[in-house]
């Protein structure tokens, strides 16, 4: 007896409604005497499957048998429904089969009210192919390598990865580099070549408080900014409200950015939108960067 047909058969019913055991044995390919056995297995599973006899009888569920057992509320049946629907782009392709059979199961539709893409408008997400490598490599507990780029070289990494993360617009695998001997977050975006090898490993997962800090623990400084009203619309997507002054011509922004290389390249990100005020120090920086770039394109 295959269970995966019992379930199958436990969907169709959810679905369709009445039914007939012929109708079920062409579908599943099967003998009637094989549908009446997998009714009597359901049946003593607890699922009140009905047969009934005459031109309106057939194979069916007692109405409204899933919400009167359901251990979700209605509104708990929407919001999983809701989950599944608007994370999908990081599910199996199977996603869509999973929210019909639990839309049967919970007996209700699902919502599609709300659509989240977490990708930007540039780029578009990760390799499906990479992602999926990854997540099975943290199930499995497989060691994972590949090629990195970072500040204008590659490395090449052994990691134990522990998490997908995703964070400002891009994914991450945190996990433990065998080549740093330390705690490493890797943008996916910049990796290549990823295998998924034999090795195993045991380490335990106690690293909960390093991941949720890993993106803070930076050394973060108190800058001064000052944008063009032109600017304006990016200003208010980027940072909060409560940092922002507005005065007759200018937005102006106090907050706090990493220095590190991070800060000089975002700057440029506005063009000769912003101007950097404080601190001294980093102004007198970003001064030589812009004086560089400048020096590339100077001509006689």
């Amino acid at each position: 007896m295959s269970d995966s047909r019992l379930f199958k058969i436990l969907y169709y019913l959810l679905k369709n409604g009445t039914t007939t055991v012929k109708e079920l044995a062409e579908i599943f390919e099967v003998s009637t005497r094989t549908i009446h056995r997998d009714i009597d297995s359901l049946s003593s599973a607890g699922i009140p499957i009905c047969t009934s006899r005459g031109r309106h009888g057939g194979v069916y569920i007692m109405n409204n048998f899933i919400l009167d057992k359901s251990v979700f509320s209605a509104e708990e049946k929407d919001q999983i429904l809701t989950a599944i629907n608007d994370f999908s782009f990081i599910l199996d392709e199977d996603t869509n089969d999973l929210l019909n059979k639990l839309s049967a199961i919970f007996n209700t539709n699902a919502r599609n009210w709300i659509e989240v893409d977490l990708s930007n408008w540039r780029y578009n997400k990760p390799s499906q192919d990479i992602f999926n490598s990854i997540k099975f490599a943290i199930l499995d507990k497989k060691i994972i390598s590949f090629e990195y780029y970072s500040k204008g070289n590659s490395t090449y990494r052994k990691i134990e990865p522990i998490k997908l993360l995703f964070k400002n617009y891009n994914w991450y695998i945190y996990g433990f580099c065998l080549l740093r001997n330390d705690y490493r977050l890797f943008k996916l975006s910049r990796i290549n070549n990823l295998k998924v090898l034999d090795d195993k490993f045991e380490r335990c997962d106690e690293t909960s408080s390093i991941v949720d800090n890993a993106f803070y623990n930076q050394n973060l400084v108190p800058v001064k900014l000052m944008f063009d009203k032109s600017i304006s619309y990016r200003v208010f997507d980027e940072f909060d409200k409560s940092e922002i002054e507005i005065d007759d011509e200018y937005l102006i922004v106090n907050t706090n950015l990493p220095s590190n290389d991070y800060l000089f390249s975002y700057l440029l990100s506005f063009g000769s939108n912003v101007e950097l005020l404080e601190p001294y120090n980093l102004r007198e920086e970003f001064k030589k960067v812009i004086k560089e770039i400048s020096r590339k394109y100077f001509t006689l």
